[in-house]
């Protein structure tokens, strides 16, 4: 664990951290198997559907790529989900769920702690921000779920033309609230994202990872299970 200061600013991720598309990250996976028409024979099926799904996204690299698609997961990760369930013909199906997803409505729904969360922290004095590889529409987004007026910055990788994990998005998010790297936390959802290009630029990093896919894997300096948690787990 690096050595920080008592931190002075706190920024987010957004996307699967102050808000998610659709439904809560590790529950997305099954939402577009059950959205498809496909049968869950049991919880258990579910779980390692929703494992493989998650440890594949985890490990494919940030930004576009081929079979990406964006927040809703990518081909690989959904071909990943169904075959820990035992569907035969994976790649087929992942290509269905792929059209599912590209057809729904690309609604973002805030976290259920993220308003009371950051209305807390400002009040309490810390500069607050988000950092998130996007596609030019981060405040509009922010503005939506109601989160804009908590921030003091909002970094949108498609307008800046820097995305994570590169550290410079990290330094340009403390340069603009006037703290350095080392007074500073990033909240994010994403290992090579988040993780990586937190603390490479000097950042306490916190990784939230409710389904503790990450346990052996991730040199996070603090894991919690959700928003709410984040307080514990502050360097204070």
């Amino acid at each position: 664990m690096q050595h920080h200061a008592r931190p002075g600013a706190i920024f987010f991720d957004l996307a699967d951290t102050l808000g998610y598309l659709w439904v809560a990250k590790h529950q997305r996976f099954l939402f577009l198997v059950e959205t498809a028409g496909l049968a869950v024979p049991s919880q258990e099926v579910g779980m390692a559907g929703t494992l493989a799904f998650l440890r594949t996204l985890a490990q494919e690299e940030p930004g576009p790529a081929d079979g990406s698609l964006g927040w809703r997961g990518s081909l690989a990760s959904y071909g990943a989900g169904l075959k820990a369930m035992g569907f035969n013909s994976s790649a087929a199906l992942a290509r269905d769920l792929g059209e599912v997803a590209r057809h729904l409505p690309f609604t973002i729904v805030p976290d259920p702690a993220a308003g009371r969360l950051l209305g807390h922290l400002k009040a309490s004095g810390f500069r607050l921000g988000v950092i998130s590889n996007h596609r030019g529409t981060l405040k509009e987004n922010l503005a939506e779920l109601g989160l804009l007026d908590h921030l003091d910055v909002a970094l949108d990788s498609h307008l800046i033309g820097c995305r994570k994990p590169d550290p410079e998005i990290f330094r340009m998010a403390c340069r603009a609230v006037d703290v350095q790297p080392d007074e500073a936390v990033h909240v994010g959802d994403e290992p090579a994202s988040d993780v990586i290009g937190a603390r490479n630029a000097g950042l306490f990093s916190v990784l939230i990872d409710p389904l503790s896919i990450f346990k052996y894997t991730c040199y996070a300096d603090a894991r919690i299970e959700s928003l709410a948690q984040l307080e514990e787990v502050l360097p204070l």
